[in-house]
């Protein structure tokens, strides 16, 4: 008995995440269904909208200014160079990144906060932000900001942008499904057994 349910909660934990693909709830959802049509008519009207990823970085203790930070200053323009090879980067925005082209401080607030302890990048992708593309930018963008923010230890970092909400949804539902799948059907199976009066079920489940 223990070896089927060890081998059938194995199983299931293998091939229940691959449900979640035959959905329309995955980046690339099925022709015909709901979600495909919205996502086509939004492309079609919108065919230049991008996507936007926000690198915040702070000073770790919310004291220190990030005008005068040398970490800051180099972890921002790492970022730039890094973002810019990338071949789905329209734009990088940044106090840093706009002050080395010549831009005055007067006109960098809105990339500063009001106690000049935390700063922030804004990185645009030519990706629409349900596609593939977009996650997958996301999940690149990622590292290589944490990366670049190890070598700064005053700093710390993060990285938000809605294609990274998405994929954190996504994964959270197949941890949900595996997680029914290892406690909630073999209570089923018992409960089953229990009102057919039939333990065979536990057993071996037809």
């Amino acid at each position: 008995v223990l070896a089927f349910w060890a081998t059938f909660l194995g199983a299931t934990a293998i091939w229940a995440p691959s449900l979640l693909s035959h959905t329309s709830g995955a980046f690339d959802p099925p022709r015909g269904t709901a979600a495909a049509s919205a996502n086509a008519e939004l492309l079609a009207a919108f065919p230049s909208r991008r996507v936007t990823f926000v690198v915040l970085l702070q000073t770790t203790d919310g004291s220190g200014t990030i005008l005068t930070d040398p970490a800051t200053r180099a972890v921002s323009l790492t970022l730039r160079d890094a973002a810019r090879n990338h071949s789905l980067t329209h734009a990088v925005a940044g106090y840093y990144p706009l002050l080395a082209l010549g831009m005055a401080p007067a006109f960098l607030g809105r990339f500063v906060s009001n106690r000049s302890s935390a700063t922030l990048l804004e990185v645009v992708a030519d990706a629409f932000v349900t596609t593939v593309d977009a996650a997958d930018y996301g999940k690149w963008l990622q590292p290589l900001v944490a990366n670049a923010c190890r070598r700064a230890p005053s700093l710390r970092c993060s990285v938000l942008g809605s294609p990274l909400i998405i994929s954190e949804a996504e994964e959270s539902a197949m941890g949900d499904l595996e997680r029914m799948d290892a406690i909630v059907l073999p209570i089923a199976f018992c409960v089953l057994a229990l009102l057919l009066s039939s333990w065979r079920l536990v057993l071996v489940p037809a």
